[in-house]
Parts: structure tokens; C-alpha cells; sequence
């Protein structure tokens, strides 16, 4: 764990331990609470065995899985697994997955946290993680709208000389220097006074990040 980033108490994370991790600047790899405590939550906890979700700022612990959980998963990646090969005693592989981190986060043979299972079966196969990732995506990007149309269908919008916006297509929309913005609206079936709502705008904003991204 790493804990108080940059002086703040407030942010903490988890780092790799394991042999096959890059101790230089650009090579450090870490994770958040939310990924974590998707596959691990500690043994015991007050809601029951199991029922306590791991937290970087509360728990030494290492988040690890025996090889044979995720036996295809290191097939894919050429057999490496924490940094060297599958196999051996479960000791031999803690040591090779969490160095001198001898406190598991719960059980390393049978994780449970929440999406344990969903994790364990996206790690041994592709296809099960793309089926599921297409369908978030559709659900994030369509919000509801049943009529969308590819971006290279909707043209060119127009701009407005004052800056405040342009009816005179019909569906209003904002002056931008790209005209990305008006496009997506376009391309949404609506205006841009309707992109206001929480749940487009959360869409809107996960286009214009991946846009960014790549």
C-alpha cells in the first residue's frame, strides 16, 4: 500500500509487490480501491465473513490468486505469472506474488470479493469480457436513444457569428472551433439544451475522455 500521496492523508492506493514489478518512475503500477475490492474483501469484517471491502488506507494486505485460478489467463501471457513462472507450493507463489507481504486479502484460492467471479472469468476469457464491455458501452453511449447515426452522417454544423448559439438549422446548437459539440448533439437526435441532463452529459463526457485519450 501506499498511503498518503503526496501529503494527503486523504490519498491512498495499492502498488504491485511482485517480482515482476518496475520500480522506476515511468514503470510504477498501482490501483485504486474501486479495482481492488472488486475481486478481494478481507476475511472478516463487520457484516460477516467476507463482508469487509479492502481499503488501502486501512489494510496490509496483498491481493493475489493461486495460478490455477487464472491458469488461462497466464497461458495468454506467455506463461508469466507475478513476474515468473506458474507452479510450486502455495508459499513459494505468495512469495513470488507479494514479496515480504505475508497478510492475504482473504482467501487467494477462492477471492471474495463482490465480482470475484466476473473477475476470475474476464481474466481467463477475452471474449466473456468484450461480450460484457460491448454491452456497458452500448448502454453508456446510447442513453436511451434508439435513432443514433454515425458522426460521419451528420455533416457540418454551423456556427454562430455572436457566439451564443444557431437555430438556423433547426436544432440549436454551440459555437465550438471543432463543432464536435454540436455534432454530438446531432448525432444524439437532440439539442443541446437536452445534453443539461445528468445521464447525457455523464455520456457526453465519456466520449469527449476516450476522444481525448486516443
Amino acid at each position: 500500500m501506499e498511503r498518503a500521496i503526496s501529503g494527503n492523508v486523504n490519498k491512498n492506493q495499492w502498488e504491485r509487490s511482485d517480482t515482476g514489478r518496475d520500480t522506476s518512475v515511468d514503470g510504477h503500477e498501482m490501483m485504486l480501491n474501486t479495482d481492488m475490492c472488486l475481486a478481494f474483501s478481507e476475511m472478516e469484517g463487520p457484516r460477516g465473513p467476507g463482508g469487509t471491502p479492502v481499503l488501502a488506507h486501512e489494510h496490509q494486505c496483498c491481493g493475489w490468486v493461486t495460478s490455477d485460478r487464472i491458469s488461462a489467463a497466464i497461458s495468454s501471457n506467455g506463461g508469466v505469472y507475478c513476474g515468473g513462472r506458474a507452479g510450486g507450493r502455495l508459499g513459494d507463489e505468495r512469495d513470488r506474488c507479494c514479496g515480504n507481504e505475508n497478510n492475504d486479502c482473504g482467501d487467494p484460492r477462492n477471492p471474495n470479493g463482490p465480482a470475484a467471479a466476473a473477475v476470475l472469468s474476464f481474466a481467463n476469457d477475452e471474449s466473456a469480457w468484450v461480450t460484457s464491455f460491448a454491452a456497458a458501452w452500448k448502454i453508456a453511449t446510447e442513453n436511451g436513444h434508439g435513432a443514433l447515426r454515425s458522426l460521419d452522417d451528420c455533416g457540418t454544423s454551423s456556427t454562430s457569428s455572436g457566439g451564443t448559439g444557431d437555430t438556423s438549422g433547426g436544432a440549436e446548437v454551440v459555437t465550438s472551433t471543432t463543432g464536435s459539440f454540436s455534432t454530438v448533439a446531432e448525432a444524439l437526435g437532440t439539442s443541446t439544451t437536452d445534453l443539461s441532463s445528468t445521464a447525457t452529459i455523464s455520456a457526453w463526457g465519456l466520449i469527449v475522455g476516450l476522444a481525448n485519450f486516443f
